[in-house]
């Protein structure tokens, strides 16, 4: 869930659509995400981020009760940026998946 949700993934999948149209593309063949590996630290260290993140979100849902889900998902996405888990969760993803998910002029690290 983690990688699922880093901006370095969203970022892929835009640069590998073929068209601003072509929405019955899977981009699950376009941008290849390895399968989990638990002896790979960057892999535990993504599964580790997505139970912090699981954690803050959690704590704002509970502070937003009767609130629609774009206003929650809005404030999660909010509180993982404020905090830090955002930077470090995409700092992770952009080791993990392929070039297209590096912004330009970042290192891969």
């Amino acid at each position: 869930m983690a990688l699922l949700n880093a901006s370095s993934l969203q970022r892929a999948f835009r640069k590998a659509r073929s068209s601003g149209r072509n929405f019955d593309q899977s981009p699950w063949r376009r941008v290849p995400i390895p399968r989990f590996d638990p002896a790979d630290h960057r892999h535990a260290g993504l599964a580790r981020l997505c139970s912090e993140a699981e954690t803050e979100a959690e704590a704002v849902r509970d502070l937003l009760p009767g609130k629609g889900q774009v206003k929650v998902s809005g404030e999660i996405r909010a509180r993982l940026v404020e905090c830090g888990i955002a930077a470090r969760l995409d700092a992770l993803a952009r080791q993990l998946l392929p070039d297209q998910a590096v912004p330009p002029g970042a290192a891969r690290r």
